[in-house]
C-alpha cells in the first residue's frame, strides 16, 4: 500500500514538473513576443518622429483651392511662420494605367514638402517649357535614357475637359526615384510659373 502510495506520488511530482516546465516556457516566449512587438512598434514610431521632415516634410497644414487675394491674407497672418505656393498644371498623356501630373511649387513650398532634396540631378524648372521629373515619368511617357538638357515632347491638357495637345519641353532635372516601384501608381512632374500661367491661358 505504502508503495503504491510513493509511486502515485512520484508519479504526480513528475507530471508536476513537466507541466511547470511547459507553463514556465509558455511565459518566457509570451514576455519575448510581446517584448519584441512593443520594441518593433516603439522602434518604428520614435523612427518616424525622428524623420518626419524628411519623410513628409516639414509643413503643419495646406490649404486648397485659394484665390490668390487669400492666399496673400494667410501669408501676412501672424499664426503663419511661413508659406508656400503649388498649383495644378495639367497631366500629360500614357499608355499605362498611371497618372502623370503637372505641378508647380515655389521654392519654399518645395522645401517645407521636402521636395528640394529630391533632386539627383539638375535644378527645378524656371523658365517656360522646362520640366523637371523621375525618370519613370519619362519612361511612362516612352521617353528612355533622358538627361538634363534633353528635350521631350509630350501629350498635355490642362483639365479632364480640354484636349491633349503636343508641349516640347526641355528637361532641367532629374528626381530621385520612387524606393518601392510596386506602389506607383503615378508620377508628378515639376515646371515652372511661367508654363503654369501660359498654359492655363490658352
Amino acid at each position: 500500500m505504502n508503495r503504491t502510495v510513493r509511486l502515485l506520488a512520484l508519479s504526480r511530482n513528475r507530471q508536476n514538473k513537466v507541466r511547470s516546465f511547459f507553463i514556465t516556457l509558455t511565459v518566457c516566449f509570451t514576455t519575448l513576443l510581446l517584448t519584441s512587438v512593443f520594441s518593433i512598434g516603439y522602434g518604428a514610431l520614435d523612427f518616424e518622429r525622428k524623420n518626419a521632415e524628411i519623410l513628409y516634410g516639414e509643413y503643419y497644414g495646406s490649404l486648397s483651392h485659394l484665390s490668390a487675394e487669400e492666399a496673400e491674407i494667410v501669408a501676412e497672418r501672424g499664426e503663419v511662420a511661413e508659406s508656400g505656393l503649388s498649383a495644378y498644371a495639367g497631366e500629360a498623356q500614357t499608355d499605362e494605367k498611371l497618372s502623370l501630373d503637372l505641378i508647380w511649387m515655389d521654392e519654399t513650398c518645395r522645401r517645407l514638402c521636402g521636395s528640394s532634396s529630391r533632386l539627383s540631378s539638375g535644378r527645378y524648372p524656371a523658365s517656360s517649357n522646362e520640366i523637371a521629373a523621375q525618370l519613370g515619368f519619362f519612361r511612362a511617357v516612352g521617353a528612355e535614357s533622358i538627361r538634363p538638357r534633353d528635350t521631350v515632347t509630350l501629350m498635355v491638357r490642362s483639365d479632364l475637359e480640354s484636349f491633349y495637345e503636343p508641349v516640347k519641353f526641355t528637361v532641367s532635372g532629374i528626381l530621385e526615384e520612387n524606393s518601392d516601384k510596386r506602389t506607383v501608381r503615378g508620377y508628378t512632374a515639376f515646371v515652372s510659373e511661367e508654363f503654369l500661367k501660359n498654359f492655363q491661358n490658352d
